[in-house]
């Protein structure tokens, strides 16, 4: 059986756009962090998901990312 015991801080990291400030939540398999993103939006993300790169924003630059996509087609797609 392993141990919880190293459970690594990620308080003051910064993740993308998100920057941890604390612990919030110890689960059985995961540790919750409260994190808050650039845009100033408070999100509490499983440290799993901030270190493998799963979790960059609050969802902010995933919308972002769709409306420059979709205004480089309506641009494209726009006669003439």
């Amino acid at each position: 059986m392993t141990g919880r015991g190293n459970i690594r801080n990620l308080e003051g990291m910064r993740f993308g756009r998100l920057v941890v400030t604390g612990e919030h939540k110890r689960m059985r398999m995961c540790t919750l962090w409260k994190c808050v993103c650039s845009c100033g939006t408070e999100k509490f993300i499983s440290g799993q998901d901030l270190l493998r790169g799963a979790t960059r924003s609050c969802g902010c630059l995933q919308k972002e990312m769709v409306t420059s996509i979709n205004k480089a087609r309506a641009i494209k797609q726009a006669p003439t």
